[in-house]
């Protein structure tokens, strides 16, 4: 038994102990897939934003680069001494160096094709084209324009259809287009009603357990998906009846990735009146695809995403902050990141225009002892400054 099936199968039962069912079967579908690539069948390696549904029809195994390297840093897989030695631990994204660990120390098989893009992230990008050289693997890319134009729409069109042409001339087609549109589109559904409960019963669910599943968008197209999502839906359901919002507790919004340290989520709304009520990474495209203009779709799927420009972020940010009538904002910035962070300024200026705080904690998700050792004086001031002056633990 490899550790990544001992630490996820752990996971799994932890998660059903606690009854959160839809994590638990997010978790078996990850399980999974890393067990057959262990199992020895040919694996595709991918950033975020290339679509799922342009490689379930062919079956194959499909591992996200962030996600791996977010799981294997959570099961503590590497020590920090045996990945931190790396000479770009200054200049790149330590998700990026702890994936590359582990492929050098085969902790993961080398895939068998690399399919990155520019969009989000483009140094998960030049990390997987220089993973593409360094062990000669075929390597597609989507280069993406971050331009609201014609121009560019088409030619992101134009590269999703080559690299759909490319695995339809490689790999055997196992499952039909139709079918994944539809289950594709029942996870869009599902979705919505989670959402339409979220902002009805506003802190319902921890943000917590909306970002450990948040990378559900990288599984859209799978029939273990719809049933992760139909369970969380169902759990929201179920809570309604007696669920009610208790007076004076503040409302505040996460932004940005997932700290290693969940459990500081936790910290704050135990020790301060407050509640996480939305977090942007869950607000992702949900757009309905379709057969007929499959790739087209896709492409639409992610240009508007919320984080395709700076303008989109600040706006949907707003429009929920509004709604929900937040008192404060959390932004996450990762280390050396260059694609998040950066829009903090922009961020903190329109909400500081309508008079609601936003703080930024900076810090590497990967890194363990960051909450412990590097947060606790950035904590307490932003709870000063939202909630009551008190004291935190880390």
């Amino acid at each position: 038994m490899n550790q990544y099936h001992y630490y996820l199968d752990l996971s799994v039962r932890l998660a059903k102990a606690r009854n959160k069912n839809y994590l638990a079967e997010f978790l078996t579908e990850q399980r999974n897939v890393l067990d057959r690539c262990f199992g020895g069948e040919d694996y595709v390696l991918a950033t975020y934003y290339i679509p799922n549904e342009l490689l379930v029809p062919f079956d194959l195994p499909v591992i996200y680069s962030d996600r791996i390297a977010g799981f294997g840093a959570a099961c503590n897989l590497l020590k920090e001494e045996e990945w931190k030695k790396s000479d770009q631990y200054t200049s790149r994204c330590s998700y990026q160096i702890y994936l590359n660990s582990m492929l050098k120390k085969k902790i993961l098989p080398l895939p068998k094709l690399i399919v990155a893009s520019n969009y989000p992230c483009n140094s998960a990008y030049q990390f997987c084209k220089e993973l593409s050289e360094t062990y000669q693997i075929p390597f597609l890319d989507l280069k993406v324009k971050r331009q609201e134009s014609t121009e560019a729409y088409q030619d992101h069109v134009k590269q999703m259809e080559q690299i759909f042409q490319y695995l339809k001339d490689h790999f055997s087609v196992k499952k039909s287009i139709q079918s994944v549109v539809n289950i594709s589109n029942q996870m869009i559904l599902i979705k919505k009603e989670i959402d339409d409960i979220r902002n009805q019963y506003l802190g319902i669910i921890d943000t917590q357990d909306m970002l450990n599943i948040f990378t559900l968008y990288n599984d859209f197209g799978k029939e273990s998906s719809v049933e992760a999502l139909q369970m969380l839906r169902d759990d929201l359901h179920s809570k309604t009846e007696n669920y009610s919002w208790k007076p004076g507790v503040k409302k505040l919004m996460w932004l940005g990735t997932t700290p290693l340290c969940m459990s500081l989520i936790d910290k704050i709304e135990e020790q301060y009146a407050c509640k996480f009520v939305c977090e942007d990474l869950f607000l992702f495209c949900a757009k309905e695809i379709h057969f007929d203009t499959f790739c087209q779709d896709l492409v639409k799927r992610i240009m508007d995403s919320i984080f395709f420009t700076e303008e989109k972020r600040v706006f949907k940010t707003m429009e929920i902050a509004k709604r929900y009538q937040v008192d404060g904002i959390v932004h996450y910035s990762q280390r050396i990141c260059k694609f998040l962070p950066p829009m903090f300024p922009k961020i903190q200026k329109a909400f500081s225009d309508i008079r609601i705080p936003a703080i930024e904690l900076c810090g590497d998700g990967i890194e363990r002892a960051s909450w412990d050792k590097n947060y606790k004086e950035q904590i307490e001031t932003m709870m000063r400054i939202l909630c009551e002056d008190k004291k935190i633990e880390c």
